[in-house]
């Protein structure tokens, strides 16, 4: 199957969902399109035996983001606010726990940092913002 066939379902079912995520990490429009396109490209990159999980589209959306500069902005109210002032690992973890719903073990393998670094950058994010 094509690359770009491969890709169709991922990108109707997660392509909205990764651009989202893409803006809230990125802030700028222009950047978050580049980086969500960056994705899906990687993805189709992957071997095509590798197969297309909600797991596979967010991990390398967050694996993608870990790598770019994040802005010291806050994506506005609610759940997500206060998060632009954490530093970058604390802003990742949160990210991925809380937006992408991963577990924190498959949030640790996509970042590439052993389980207990996440859980404490995790601990360490919810304690300052708890305290803000």
């Amino acid at each position: 199957m094509p690359s770009d066939e491969r890709l169709r379902e991922p990108m109707d079912e997660y392509g909205d969902r990764v651009l989202r995520f893409c803006r809230v990490c990125l802030a700028e429009e222009a950047k978050a399109d580049r980086a969500a396109q960056e994705i899906f490209r990687m993805l189709a990159e992957q071997t095509e035996k590798t197969p297309m999980t909600e797991s596979r589209v967010l991990g390398t959306a967050l694996r993608v983001l870990a790598g770019k500069s994040l802005p010291q902005t806050d994506p506005g109210p609610g759940v997500l606010g206060g998060i632009g002032s954490l530093p970058k690992g604390q802003k990742l973890a949160v990210l991925a726990r809380y937006y992408l719903g991963l577990s924190e073990q498959e949030a640790a393998r996509w970042l590439r940092v052993p389980r207990w670094m996440f859980s404490a950058r995790l601990r360490k994010a919810e304690a300052a913002l708890n305290g803000r």
